[in-house]
């Protein structure tokens, strides 16, 4: 159903660019869960190009795969 499709990648940078343009300093992934989306990890790196981050998540999708995707460039 539409209302529950994921934004694209580009979609989300192009939020992010609007957001900075506007004058956004951080930004914030919530849910539902952040890491459904196959490309988060890259929707992060992305994203901290333009400020810090924040992404609420219970955790769930974040497994050792993940952890060792995203090294230590994430706190």
């Amino acid at each position: 159903e539409e209302r529950h499709a994921l934004m694209s990648r580009a979609e989300v940078g192009a939020r992010v660019a609007e957001g900075v343009s506007l004058g956004v300093k951080e930004f914030y992934f919530t849910g539902g869960e952040p890491f459904v989306h196959p490309e988060m990890i890259e929707i992060l790196e992305d994203t901290l190009a333009s400020g810090p981050c924040t992404v609420l998540t219970n955790g769930t999708l974040f497994t050792r795969a993940t952890r060792r995707a995203t090294g230590s460039r994430f706190a």
